[in-house]
C-alpha cells in the first residue's frame, strides 16, 4: 500500500500522479497498513511539539477549517536554514486524515526546481504543490496512533455499557 520514492521516502501507492495533493485519506487506509516490527525514527527527523504556531505553519491559507482538525503528528527535519514538516491532521467529523508537507520558505522549493507553494497561515511558510512523501516512521506512527484511538474508544464504550448494566442490576 506504500511505495518508495528514489530518495527513500514513502507515499500511498494509489497516489501515482505527481502534483496530486490528497487531503482526505480514509482512516481505513492507515488501519490496513502492515508493518513488521517497530519502525525506528530516522535520526534527521524529530517529533515537533504541537502548538498553535506549529499548526499555523501546517495549514494552507485557503483551508482555515483545518484549525478544527486534531493534529496526530508533526515530524520536523532541519538542514542548514531549511525546515521541513510532515504533518497528519485528522478531521474530527469524518475521521479523514490530511497529510501535508510544509517548509519555511519558497526558496527551499525553488532550489529543487519546484514552483512556489501555497502560503500557510504562518508568514513565509508554504505547502508544496505535490504529493506528500515521508519516512516510513511517519506512516507507522499515524497507523499506531489511529489504532490506539480506535481501541481506546472501543474500551470506553465497553466500560460505559458495563456501568449501565450494573446500574440496572442495582435497581
Amino acid at each position: 500500500m506504500l511505495s518508495i520514492i528514489h530518495y527513500g521516502e514513502f507515499y500511498p501507492s494509489f497516489v501515482n500522479c505527481p502534483g496530486r495533493i490528497v487531503y482526505d485519506y480514509k482512516e481505513d487506509f492507515f488501519t490496513s497498513l502492515y508493518f513488521e516490527g517497530i519502525i525506528e525514527r530516522p535520526s534527521e527527523w524529530i517529533e515537533e511539539e504541537i502548538t498553535n504556531e506549529t499548526l499555523r505553519r501546517c495549514i494552507p491559507h485557503t483551508r482555515r477549517y483545518f484549525l478544527e482538525y486534531n493534529c496526530l503528528l508533526i515530524l520536523k527535519k532541519e538542514i542548514d536554514h531549511e525546515i521541513w514538516y510532515k504533518v497528519a491532521l485528522q478531521n474530527p467529523r469524518d475521521k479523514t486524515i490530511a497529510i501535508i508537507t510544509t517548509t519555511n520558505s519558497n526558496d527551499n522549493l525553488r532550489s529543487r526546481d519546484i514552483r512556489d507553494g501555497v502560503k500557510t497561515l504562518e508568514g513565509k511558510w508554504v505547502m508544496p504543490r505535490y504529493r506528500t512523501t515521508a519516512p516510513l516512521y511517519f506512516w507507522f506512527q499515524i497507523h499506531k496512533r489511529i489504532i490506539t484511538q480506535i481501541l481506546d474508544t472501543s474500551l470506553d464504550e465497553v466500560f460505559e455499557n458495563l456501568n449501565e448494566y450494573f446500574k440496572e442490576l442495582q435497581l
